[in-house]
């Protein structure tokens, strides 16, 4: 189907800048994500991407700016169910934990239904239906830390899918991955994007991605060098991010 996207911001960023120890993050940064854009937010090592995500989620407190989610101020947002995320790999979770796949996906209905709630029918059905999509129900009783990265990966997408988001952020989630489960991946987003309107954005080191799945793009080095389509990315925008010649390479996708 069609996305029915909107001109309406549903994450509005207004000027956000923070330093720490006199150095500059981030400088003055406005970028507006619209109802299903599949941002891919790109930039090189010590950019500030991880950090922008985090004032974003209210994890850190820029010096100034103000950020927006669904047109209230991050103050007032209440509606966290509304935003699934899977953070960078190495922070998500302790994979020597013993806790299953099963387990590991419910963690992402605590916001829903609270800590230590016991689990509707209902619940139960979502986690099952959750684990389907992303082809771990088979593994659902394994536990976490016996799977490979790729299939971690898929459990924690479908950690922040059970709450049934309406946008979600990935934080270079293909670290660590095999390439043939990257490609399924993207894949699997690209799907979500124009067949249930998922809002997506996506941090990455991965240039090639950017104009091979994404609707459109922004590049971050501190502040923003680029916002726009895929199609408007070109490499000329590239040099001055990344302080050397890039070239994007474009991943051939089946006629994708």
């Amino acid at each position: 189907m069609e996305n029915s996207r909107s001109d309406t911001p549903i994450i509005e960023l207004e000027n956000i800048s923070l330093k720490r120890e006199n150095q500059t993050i981030l400088s003055n940064i406005d970028l507006r994500i619209r109802k299903g854009e599949f941002l891919g937010l790109v930039g090189p090592n010590g950019s500030g991407k991880s950090t922008l995500i985090k004032i974003l989620l209210g994890l850190i407190r820029p010096d100034k700016g103000n950020v927006h989610l669904f047109d209230q101020h991050l103050k007032q947002f209440k509606h966290w169910e509304k935003i699934g995320y899977v953070p960078q790999k190495a922070a998500s979770i302790n994979t020597g934990f013993p806790a299953t796949v099963y387990e590991v996906t419910a963690m992402g209905l605590f916001a829903k239904v609270g800590l230590l709630r016991f689990l509707k029918k209902s619940h139960k059905q979502k986690i099952d239906e959750v684990l389907e999509t992303v082809g771990m129900l088979e593994y659902k009783h394994r536990n976490i830390g016996a799977l490979s990265g790729g299939q971690q990966q898929r459990v924690f997408i479908a950690r922040a899918l059970v709450s049934e988001p309406e946008v979600l952020i990935l934080d270079e989630p293909t670290v660590g991955v095999d390439a043939a489960s990257v490609e399924i991946f993207y894949q699997l987003l690209t799907k979500w994007n124009q067949q249930k309107d998922l809002t997506l954005l996506l941090v990455t080191h991965d240039v090639g991605v950017m104009t091979s799945y994404v609707t459109s793009v922004a590049c971050l080095n501190q502040t923003l060098h680029f916002h726009g389509s895929s199609r408007e990315f070109e490499t000329s925008e590239l040099s001055s991010l990344y302080g050397h010649d890039v070239q994007v390479i474009h991943h051939d996708h089946g006629g994708q």
